[in-house]
């Protein structure tokens, strides 16, 4: 933002913000890997047509978009960034366990999908190794 009334740190980091005029200008915010997942998990909850912008072209993403593919979700590329959901509406579900194994985040099409279709075969999820994350909180969820 320019005239004094913002300027952004050398890192990007944080406002700083100067004077008591009305703040004018635009901020880009990037697409975030773990919100979009997690969008495109929540789209499983409706049986309208959801329209997600600003994605990040990521492996994960893409995994996800297959994965959901793999189970009945249809997807139309908008643009580079923008990508329409729709569900061909299955009675229930199976996520293949290859599907399952190549991204951890696979896990949370659990709730929807339980939610959607009152059942769901998910395996473990698997994906990156950094660290011991159990799923035992999602299970017991499911549970209560």
């Amino acid at each position: 933002m320019e005239g004094g009334v913002a300027r952004l740190g050398p890192t990007v980091d944080r406002f700083v913000i100067e004077g008591g005029g009305p703040l004018r200008g635009e901020v880009r915010v990037a697409g975030a890997k773990n919100a979009v997942l997690k969008m495109m998990a929540a789209a499983i909850l409706t049986d309208e047509p959801v329209t997600l912008r600003n994605v990040p072209r990521i492996s994960d993403v893409a995994i996800m978009r297959e994965t959901m593919a793999d189970i009945g979700f249809v997807w139309t590329d908008v643009d580079e960034h923008t990508f329409e959901l729709r569900d061909r509406g299955p009675e229930w579900l199976f996520v293949p366990l290859e599907a399952a194994m190549k991204m951890r985040s696979s896990f949370i099409l659990l709730g929807p999908l339980l939610a959607r279709h009152g059942r769901v075969i998910i395996s473990n999820p698997g994906g990156d190794r950094i660290g011991r994350r159990p799923v035992d909180l999602h299970v017991e969820a499911m549970q209560a």
